[in-house]
């Protein structure tokens, strides 16, 4: 008995460099968000924790 032949599903629009710019965009954006994160902490931490509430 002979294997049955399986085609590979490939995304032909998708290439690597295509791929590499979006893992570098999400990589760059994930940076600024750590960043901005790390930017409140401080603020915080500067202003001795004071929960205030602002509606």
């Amino acid at each position: 008995m002979k294997p049955v032949k399986t085609r590979s599903v490939n995304r032909p629009n998708t290439s690597a460099a295509q791929r590499n710019q979006v893992a570098l965009i999400s990589a760059l954006l994930f940076l600024i968000a750590a960043l901005l994160s790390l930017y409140v902490a401080w603020q915080d931490l500067r202003t001795g924790g004071n929960s205030e509430v602002f509606i």
